[in-house]
């Protein structure tokens, strides 16, 4: 009924037993645990309000405009990041699917970046992301 999804580059990352009960007594769809934002997080996406719902969304650096990558970066603004570890609902996520014909209705975002992140003069792609 739940399923635990961490990225692989997370090597602390393991499945609390705590966090799963909380998740389910929840109802919730889905959870993201998150953690406070250091000066080394100013890079990486965090919780934001919308300003259509209210409710919270992640907002990643390809999301942001140029102008606004200095709000983007505030760690006291935006206090929380999203540590990929997600739990869902497998009951809810198949009930998304159905609704949208068997896909989840996400912004597609735009990455600039090069095929060797560590050499800028190597040859230029556009990584297509969801979040």
């Amino acid at each position: 009924k739940y399923m635990f999804v961490s990225n692989s580059d997370n090597l602390g990352a393991t499945m609390d037993l705590k966090c799963l009960t909380y998740f389910a007594n929840s109802k919730a769809p889905f959870m993201m645990e998150v953690a406070c934002r250091t000066d080394a997080d100013k890079k990486g996406g965090h919780l934001a309000r919308s300003k259509a719902t209210g409710g919270l969304l992640l907002r990643e650096s390809a999301q942001c405009p140029d102008e606004d990558e200095k709000a983007f970066q505030d760690v006291g603004k935006y206090k929380y990041f999203n540590t990929n570890n997600l739990w869902v609902d497998l009951v809810a996520l198949k009930g998304i699917f159905d609704k949208h014909g068997g896909s989840i209705p996400l912004p597609v975002m735009k990455n600039a970046k090069t095929v060797d992140p560590r050499d800028k003069s190597s040859t230029p792609v556009l990584q297509l992301e969801t979040a």
